[in-house]
């Protein structure tokens, strides 16, 4: 006797099909899992870049002058906010008006940032710190993924800022999503990326 295939049987082996290719596709998928350090410290080194002199950085608005004054920042992006106080903060390792690769990365790794709990969770907690020490401040998990004025990414009207800032902010809204794929191909960009300035640098 022939067995009759009906269209909802046809129907009903197809699905199983797609749904066991999808489950082997899945288990093939190895997402490594990184510390929230070393996510931390490859972020640093890969996107703020290492300068180690003081160099221009924006205007800020200084509250004692009440004006819109220009910033300077050296090693991984520590901005003195046009302030002596900042500069005073990190003399110890600015006396010839340099840093070296590795006081950079000391200056980076003693801020306040780092100790304060923006959220329970581990990875947007991390998200909300990078996004602070990028921006200078973040009250919220909304803000993630946007700034200067963007409603998605980056709105500065410069090419070259908006490049700096979006693959942050994309990243950034990665660890809040808990989206391990997205942050594995981002932190082995930083990876690399930092390889690279390690040896270019110490």
């Amino acid at each position: 006797m022939k067995r009759q295939f009906t269209f909802g049987k046809i129907t009903y082996y197809l699905l199983c099909l797609i749904v066991s290719i999808s489950f082997i596709a899945a288990n093939r998928v190895r997402v490594k899992r990184y510390s929230l350090y070393q996510m931390k410290v490859w972020e640093l080194k890969a996107r703020e870049g290492y300068v180690s002199w003081w160099k221009p950085d924006g205007m800020v608005y200084n509250r004692k002058l009440k004006k819109r004054v220009q910033s300077y920042s050296i090693g991984f992006g520590y901005n003195d906010q046009g302030t002596s106080a900042r500069r005073k903060a990190i003399a110890k390792y600015t006396r010839d008006r340099k840093v070296s690769y590795s006081e950079a990365m000391t200056i980076s790794m003693s801020l306040d940032v780092w100790n304060r709990k923006y959220h329970n969770d581990p990875l947007t907690n991390l998200a909300m710190q990078l996004y602070a020490y990028n921006r200078g401040t973040i009250t919220s998990p909304s803000q993630l993924g946007r700034c200067c004025g963007g409603k998605n990414g980056c709105g500065h009207p410069r090419r070259n800022v908006r490049r700096s800032h979006n693959p942050r902010r994309e990243f950034e809204l990665a660890l809040k999503r808990h989206d391990w794929i997205a942050i594995q191909a981002h932190v082995e960009e930083n990876q690399k990326k930092a390889a690279l300035n390690d040896r270019m640098y110490k």
